[in-house]
């Protein structure tokens, strides 16, 4: 997957390429699972947007200059379930794992131990 922002001059003309790998299927007649993992490699002009510190930004926070390179940012694997009640409704439940690589771990505007980040979901849905 490659996105390019095209904002222009608001926006950080950046980049971003993922490459992802994922299976899944049904356990039983209601339950189905999948797994699935990406990398997403970021450009220079993503990474300053997002994990750079300009010098704007450095005498208000009390914060050194930070100029990220380009590089991978993130790794992340997660598990799906989704569970089929009855023909119309379903429940998706989500576990998700991502760790912050490079210059976007080490950055100054990351809470220090953060690299490691958890995310929990679940929806309720309904197909017509």
């Amino acid at each position: 997957d490659y996105k390019q922002s095209i904002s222009g001059e608001n926006g950080h003309n950046g980049s971003l390429l993922t490459f992802a790998t994922g299976a899944g299927g049904r356990v039983n007649d209601q339950l189905k699972v999948a797994l699935s993992a990406w990398a997403t490699y970021a450009s220079q002009n993503y990474m300053i947007a997002y994990y750079g510190v300009s010098g704007a930004q450095v005498i208000p926070a009390q914060r050194a200059l930070f100029n990220p390179e380009s590089g991978f940012k993130d790794i992340t694997a997660d598990v799906t379930f989704r569970f089929d009640w009855d023909a119309n409704w379903y429940g998706l439940f989500i576990g998700q794992w991502k760790r912050l690589l490079g210059d976007a771990a080490v950055s100054p505007i990351i809470v220090p131990d953060a690299e490691n980040q958890l995310f929990l979901g679940s929806t309720v849905g309904y197909h017509f």
